[in-house]
Formats: C-alpha cells, structure tokens, sequence
C-alpha cells in the first residue's frame, strides 16, 4: 500500500493511500511524509475541448498549411493527417499520458466522424480512453468537422458511433460549414431526440450570422461561441 500525507497544504494537510485522497485519521503505518511547502491544493483540472484524434504529440513534429479560413483550416488538416504514421490510439494515448502527468482527471473529446474516416477514430480514441480509465475519464463527442449535410453518410455514421464509443453529438457552424442552418439543427436535434444523447454545437462563425445561429438554437445557453 501507498500512503503519503502531504503537510503544510492549503486549505489543509492531505493524506493519499494508492493514489486517492483519503481520511488523515486512518493513517496508515509506514505513511510517508511530504512537507508541500505551503501549496494550494486544488481539484484536478477538466479539458472540455480537445482533439486527440489529430494529435501527433510524441512524434516527429508536423507542419500544417497556413490557412486564412476555418474551411482552408479543416482541408488542411485532412491532408496532414496522411503524413501521421502512428495509430490514433498510439497518437491519443501519448497525449492522454502527458495529460494524466500533470493532474488532469477529465476530458471531453471532440473526435472527426466522416466518410472519409468511418469511425476508425472513435475506435481508435475509445480504445486508448479504455486501457487508462483508472486515470483519465474521457467523453468522446462524435463531432463533423468536415460538414453534417455537405458529406453525406456523416449523420448515420454519427447514431452508429453512439453504440460503438462515443457519448456526445457534435455540430459546427451550420452556416459556416454547412450553409443550411435549419437543415442543420434539424439533423441534429432530431439524432438527440432520437438516441437520448446530449449535444455539443461549436459555432465559430461572428457577426450577424453567428448571432443567428445562438438564436435559432433551442440549446442557445450552452452554444460555444
């Protein structure tokens, strides 16, 4: 058994026994102790945005286009994903791990669901989730960044990933991306109500037309903006 206690922390000493937070009055015998020096403990953080499907941490660097539009932005990222040689559950892993090393408990993942992909990284972030889920709890969003209506397959292939590894329905930008912000919404809502599953909508798009989107939005209090 693994037991420190951790004195001189803020707001008060802290006692772990294999790696969990536990009551000081349980000591165990042989507990080791660590003056924190006066540090301030706080709850582990929570990555609510991020993409670890696209990650090449630990691996040779890889430079991506410049690109002046989210469309050149996402066409971009496509065709550096044919440069990553390591499995994304390789590539996932790695950055679950980095994450894990300095203190994060949670993440909400936003993984591409397309044609183009299937649900290779679903699987592939799924199966890293997995082997660490003693570390690191991971909500895997099925996310469209290529388009919704403009990749056709992309809805059915969202409602199958809901069995198969992911927790969340993704959208983006319905008139930045898909140009049909009703068309949009509809496909979406109409997949929650459907499966039950919540939604996480990313809207990047400014001025009026950002705007709108927040209002046409029956989930306008929780859109990203």
């Amino acid at each position: 058994m693994d037991s420190v206690l951790f004195t001189n922390i803020r707001p008060h000493d802290l006692l772990v026994v294999d790696g969990r937070i536990a009551d000081p009055s349980t000591r165990p015998e042989n507990t080791v102790i660590v003056d924190g020096g006066g540090a301030l403990a706080l709850p582990a953080p929570v990555d609510a945005h991020i993409h670890p499907d696209k990650t090449t941490w630990g691996h040779t660097w890889l430079s991506r286009t410049p690109a002046s539009t989210l469309r050149e932005l996402i066409e971009g990222e496509v065709k550096a994903r044919a440069g990553m040689t390591a499995s994304v559950a390789e590539r996932a892993g790695a950055l679950m791990d980095s994450a894990v090393a300095r203190g994060t408990r949670a993440w909400r993942a936003h993984v591409d669901v397309a044609p183009e992909y299937g649900l290779a990284n679903v699987h592939g972030v799924r199966e890293a989730a997995e082997a660490r889920r003693h570390l690191l709890d991971v909500q895997i969003v099925a996310f469209p960044q290529l388009g919704l209506l403009t990749r056709p397959g992309t809805a059915e292939l969202m409602e199958r990933s809901l069995g198969e590894g992911a927790d969340v329905i993704g959208g983006l930008d319905p008139l930045g991306i898909d140009g049909d912000l009703h068309g949009h919404l509809d496909v979406l809502f109409g997949l929650a109500e459907r499966t039950g599953a919540p939604l996480d909508i990313h809207l990047h798009d400014g001025g009026e037309q950002g705007l709108a989107q927040v209002r046409r939005s029956p989930a306008a209090p929780r859109a990203r903006a």
